[in-house]
């Protein structure tokens, strides 16, 4: 793959949290091999390979995102409700979602080895957690799939470790809902803090 081939990927790759379908331009099988490539290729300090993820689809997704729902009811109140409420929709209305975990025991393993970067080893943990979202995100969309990054552990953490058997040591810390995209689909432009406040060189 060339650079220019890499970036178009790095491009396309946006937040579509209302234009998503129920639909999959790939099979679930496809689908849970994108998820196993993402989490075995995704880089990690010390190998440690401490992302975790659940895959829901069709009916168990619909379910997930109607328990959100409900609870949003008994804990949000007036206008903002019912932005909340077009949010979680639009998030249904996709075909799946991949709930990303930590697993603190193997970093807390780690910590135990290499006592000298206890404090170091969960920050790494997290960078590590954001590069296979981001590969995974990516990914989706490079099979054809509109994807978002969502962070509703609050609300569906107790709900994922009672319904699927979630180890304790297993901490939600993103969901990815997707779906194939609307057709038509726009969304709203980019925008960007003029680079140059945010990169130097030196020695060139």
């Amino acid at each position: 793959m060339s650079l220019a081939e890499f970036q178009k990927f790095v491009l396309a790759r946006r937040s579509h949290r209302n234009t998503i379908t129920p639909k999959s331009p790939i099979s679930d099988e496809e689908l849970q091999d994108l998820v196993k490539y993402a989490l075995n290729h995704s880089p990690s300090s010390f190998s440690s390979q401490s992302a975790r993820a659940i895959l829901l689809l069709k009916d168990e997704h619909v379910k997930l995102w109607e328990f959100a729902k409900e609870k949003t009811k008994e804990r949000v109140t007036g206008d903002y409700l019912s932005t909340v409420l077009g949010k979680l929709n639009g998030y249904q209305s996709g075909y799946g979602t991949v709930l990303i975990y930590d697993d603190n025991k193997v970093i807390e393993e780690f910590q135990q080895k290499l006592p000298q970067l206890k404090d170091s080893l969960p920050v790494w943990q997290s960078h590590a957690s954001g590069i296979f979202q981001y590969v995974l995100w990516t990914s989706l969309d490079a099979a054809g799939l509109g994807a978002s990054l969502q962070h509703q552990q609050a609300v569906l953490a107790d709900y994922a470790k009672e319904k699927f058997g979630v180890p304790d040591s297993w901490q939600l810390v993103a969901q990815i809902p997707f779906g194939e995209k609307k057709e038509g689909a726009v969304l709203p432009e980019k925008s960007f803090v003029p680079v140059e406040e945010r990169f130097k060189v030196f020695g060139n």
